[in-house]
């Protein structure tokens, strides 16, 4: 039996994924704003989403890392850009940890502390994550 994939057919965001076929108990729990579709693959909800009935990878965001290394100086500057809005950034590094919804599109970057420095964005739905590093020498 194939799995299911139930899903807003707003938004697109996958609610559940569901091994077997669709009953009438299960259909009977499933809300007016959900619907199903079948599929073959492997489906990670946090990797896909239903765009008119059809299962597809999230688009990537489109954000960047100008530069991996800086100095260790408290000058230079790395800077990611564009962040889509409300996208949740979280950083962490030697003695270093950060947590913030970002709203103005970047994050410049620059410390004193030598080391490796990671970021992780967690972009709000359809986009997928993305994870940054930055070495400080």
């Amino acid at each position: 039996m194939s799995p299911h994939v139930i899903y807003n057919i707003t938004t697109g965001v996958i609610d559940s994924v569901l091994n077997g076929a669709i009953n009438d108990e299960v259909a009977s729990m499933i809300s007016a704003t959900q619907f199903y579709v079948a599929t073959s693959i492997t489906i990670d909800p946090n990797i896909y989403r239903v765009s008119t009935g059809t299962i597809s990878i999230k688009p990537n965001n489109t954000a960047s890392l100008d530069k991996t290394t800086i100095s260790a100086d408290g000058i230079d500057i790395a800077t990611i850009s564009p962040i889509p809005a409300t996208t949740l950034v979280l950083g962490s590094g030697p003695a270093y940890n950060y947590a913030a919804t970002i709203t103005d599109g970047d994050i410049e970057f620059t410390t004193n502390a030598t080391g490796t420095y990671h970021f992780k964005l967690y972009p709000q739905f359809p986009y997928l994550g993305t994870e940054f590093t930055i070495n400080a020498t």
